[in-house]
């Protein structure tokens, strides 16, 4: 079923959780500073920790209203996710190539993670509780919003890696606290997504540092829209 499948998928993220959580360790540092003297933190880090708990309060009521229904619209959603998720990267895809013809004309011109406003929580919230719906990717759809939203690639790589930890978390203990248990085989799977995540995870930030903008968004949509007809 489809809940079955979402505690396997649940279970392999502990891996991706700890592969971001070590990569990203500054960043994360950074947040739990900010929540333990937040009247002396600066406002770029007050902005970071309120898109954080603003992103994962609304894709958590998102999951969880996702989860009471997907039985009964199983087939729906997976349909649904699909085509949407196929419409977005077309999207991806038109963005990429208008960025490559501007790009000379305006300069580079993106916005980072000091520009995060309310906007771009809610959008980045939307984008990932919209992954507990089958055939929706999480990395897709959130990294399809903040670049919809003109966010530099590598801080919108950034974002989405930092969102996913709060929620996989939580997503961890509501789904699993219950039937707490671990088999060879997952604690393998778990130490492979660890790795994959670790390589991965490295690799889009280099590769978002060096290539053109447009060609970067390119690549993404046309990786999103593969991801759809496979």
């Amino acid at each position: 079923s489809i809940e079955s499948l979402l505690h396997v998928a649940v279970t392999l993220h502990i891996g991706t959780f700890f592969a971001a959580l070590i990569y990203l360790r500054t960043d994360v540092l950074r947040v739990f500073t900010t929540l333990l003297s937040y009247r002396r933190s600066s406002s770029d880090d007050k902005k970071l920790l309120h898109f954080l708990l603003l992103t994962t309060v609304i894709s958590g009521l998102m999951g969880l209203g996702t989860l009471m229904v997907l039985d009964e619209l199983e087939q729906t959603f997976a349909l649904t996710g699909r085509i949407v998720t196929g419409a977005v990267g077309a999207l991806l895809l038109i963005t990429g190539i208008v960025q490559l013809r501007v790009r000379s004309q305006r300069g580079r011109g993106m916005r980072t993670i000091s520009d995060l406003t309310l906007a771009d929580g809610i959008i980045g919230g939307i984008a990932q509780g919209l992954a507990t719906i089958p055939g929706f990717s999480r990395s897709g759809m959130t990294m399809a919003g903040f670049l919809l939203r003109n966010i530099d690639d590598v801080h919108a790589l950034r974002l989405s890696f930092l969102m996913s930890l709060p929620i996989v978390l939580l997503g961890n203990i509501v789904l699993e606290i219950r039937n707490f248990s671990f088999v060879p085989v997952q604690l393998i799977g778990i130490a492979v997504s660890f790795g994959v995540g670790l390589v991965s995870i490295h690799a889009l930030l280099s590769i978002a540092r060096r290539v053109n903008f447009g060609y970067f968004v390119i690549g993404f949509g046309l990786l999103i829209v593969l991801a759809t007809l496979a």
